[in-house]
This record gives structure tokens, sequence and C-alpha cells, in this order.
């Protein structure tokens, strides 16, 4: 699949930023930008997320929305290019996420996880939108009118 590369970039929220501009900002503060992710302390912070998720504690459901909301975006507009239903997109993965929590294997972290969600669901909404396509109909002035000796058999 072919990307485009652009000036500004959208981020969930419809706030356009300048790419570096977060690494300019820390830059300013003294900060350092720290992956979402952060190795092993990351993949732990996870597990954990995930079993207080499991056993029901919303902050546990915001957390891993909140720490993969915007990479779960950028899959799911790569897909449709439109903000919007990137967005519907993002909350489809989250809800059929949450919903079905219980049965993560923890096989996998819980972001190969997700992005398998978010691939799926944007393959079925591809797929959706191509059965949905319209085929255009002809004008009834435009069709020849029928005529039995068009398809009456030569041989006879």
């Amino acid at each position: 699949m072919a990307m485009t590369c652009s000036k500004d970039r959208v981020s969930p929220g419809s706030k356009k930023t300048r790419p570096g501009a977060a690494q300019a900002a820390s830059h300013r503060t003294g900060t350092t930008a720290r992956p979402a992710q952060p190795g092993a302390a990351g993949a732990l912070a996870d597990v954990r997320l995930v079993e207080l998720a499991v056993a029901g504690s919303e902050e546990a459901y915001e957390g891993l929305f909140n720490r993969y909301r915007e990479r779960v975006y950028r899959i799911a507009y790569s897909w449709c290019f439109d903000t919007q239903t990137a967005l519907d997109l993002v909350q489809d993965v989250f809800v059929k996420a949450f919903r079905s929590l219980d049965k993560f294997r923890r096989e996998s972290s819980i972001w190969t996880w997700l992005c398998r969600i978010t691939i799926n669901r944007c393959l079925d909404f591809v797929r959706k939108k191509e059965r949905s396509k319209e085929v255009p109909v002809a004008a009834p002035e435009d069709v020849a009118p029928y005529s039995p000796k068009a398809y009456a058999d030569p041989s006879q």
C-alpha cells in the first residue's frame, strides 16, 4: 500500500501539528519525548492495565485507550484517508477490544492484539465500502428499446 506524506499531520481531535513539533517543544522545555510503550517497563504496565481492565477498572480502560489511541488512529487513517471515518474506526476498535479483553491470551503484546483488531476492522470497512459502491444506471432515454429481432437466432 502506498503512503503519502504531507507537511501537516492530522491527529485525533483534529489538531494539526508540524512534524517534529513535539521534539522542538521538548527541546525548549528541557524534557525528552518518550515513546508510548517504553520497552519492558511498558509491557509490564500493559499487562497490569489489562488485568485491572478485566477486573472492571475504568482507569485501566482509559489508560489503555490513551496509550494506544493515536497509533490505532494512524493505522485507520492510512486505510480510509478521512479524519471522521478514522475516528469512527478507532471507536469501533476499542469497543471491540474492550468487550473481548477477557479473551486476550497474552501470547503477544496488547499492541500486537490491538493492531490486528484495527487491521481487521479496516479490512471490513474497505469490503463494505466496495460492496456499497453505486452502479450507474442508464437513463431510460439512453436505453435502446427492446426489439425481439435483435435477439432472434440468425440461423433460422
